[in-house]
C-alpha cells in the first residue's frame, strides 16, 4: 500500500450523477491490479470525516481513472475536484482478481459497479484471452463503456426498461454462452443478487468457476475497523470464518461466500 499525493487531470460528468475521475498517480497506477481499489481524501474536511473507496476502472502508466456515481455527500464533494487539484489517495488496496487459464472469460457487471471489469478486461486481452463483456443497466447510461475496451471483445448489454422481449437484466443475456466445451471462467461485479443467479444458472453447466467482488463499507480500507466483515467457508475448516473485504477480498471466489452471511 502506497499514499501518494495525486494530481486530478479529468473530472467530467458522464451521465446522469456519473463522474469519470482521472488521476495522475505514478506509483498507485504502476502496482495496481483488476479488482483493486484506493482510498481517496475528501480533503481538509472534517465532516464527513473518512474517506472513500473507488474501485480502479483503469491503469496504465502514469495515471488511475475511477468512475463514481453520487450516492451521498461524500461522492457528490468528490465532483468539485478540478484539474490541477491534489489529492491524497491510498493503495492499491485489497486483493483482485485471480487471471485464469480458460477457453473463454465472461465478464458480467451491473451498474456503475462493473467499473473494475474495464481493467480486467484490459489485462485478459492482453493476453490474447477470449472476453466477452456483459454489461446490466437502467437505461444506456453507461455504453461509453464500450469505448474505453480493447479491440477483440465481444460486448452485450441489457437494460431494465428494454422493451417485452428483449433482455432485462444482464444475467439475462449469459445462458447461450455457457454450452460450449472447455473451462470458463466468470468475473462478475454487480449487486449481490446477480452473483445468486448467475451460479444457479451455472450450476449444471461443467467446468466453471466464478469470482466476485463484494461490496462492503470500508471505513478505513486497510483492515483496522473490521466494518467490511464477510463470512466465508475454507476448508479445513468447517464452520465460517470472518474475514476483511478491503483486505482478504473485494474479489473472492463465489463457491467460498457463506451465502447465510451475504
Amino acid at each position: 500500500m502506497l499514499q501518494e499525493l495525486a494530481l486530478v487531470e479529468k473530472n467530467e460528468k458522464v451521465g446522469p450523477d456519473i463522474y469519470f475521475l482521472e488521476l495522475k498517480a505514478p506509483r498507485i497506477a504502476s502496482r495496481a491490479e483488476p479488482g483493486q481499489f484506493i482510498h481517496i481524501s475528501l480533503g481538509t474536511i472534517y465532516d464527513p470525516l473518512l474517506r472513500r473507496p473507488m474501485s480502479i476502472l483503469n491503469a496504465r502508466e502514469k495515471t488511475l481513472t475511477v468512475l463514481y456515481q453520487i450516492v451521498g455527500r461524500g461522492t457528490r464533494i468528490m465532483t468539485r475536484f478540478r484539474p490541477g487539484d491534489s489529492i491524497d489517495v491510498l493503495g492499491p488496496l485489497g486483493k483482485g482478481f485471480v487471471l485464469e487459464e480458460a477457453e473463454q472469460n465472461l465478464l458480467l457487471g451491473g451498474g456503475v459497479g462493473a467499473a473494475p471489469l474495464v481493467f480486467l478486461a484490459n489485462r485478459l486481452r492482453a493476453k490474447q484471452a477470449k472476453v466477452k463483456f456483459f454489461l446490466g443497466m437502467r437505461e444506456g447510461e453507461l455504453l461509453f463503456l464500450k469505448d474505453l475496451l480493447p479491440s477483440g471483445i465481444d460486448f452485450f448489454a441489457s437494460h431494465e426498461n428494454s422493451p417485452r422481449g428483449e433482455a432485462k437484466q444482464v444475467t439475462d443475456l449469459l445462458p447461450p454462452h455457457l454450452e460450449q466445451n472447455g473451462k470458463t471462467s466468470l468475473y462478475c461485479c454487480g449487486p449481490e443478487g446477480m452473483y445468486r443467479e448467475i451460479a444457479r444458472i451455472c450450476n449444471d453447466c461443467g467446468d466453471f468457476s466464478i469470482q466476485v467482488s463484494i461490496d462492503r463499507r470500508m471505513g478505513c480500507g486497510v483492515g483496522t475497523c473490521l466494518g467490511c466483515a464477510v463470512k466465508v467457508k475454507r476448508p479445513p475448516r468447517e464452520e465460517p470464518q470472518i474475514v476483511r473485504a478491503c483486505v482478504e477480498g473485494p474479489v473472492f471466489r463465489w463457491q467460498e461466500v457463506s451465502t447465510d452471511g451475504f
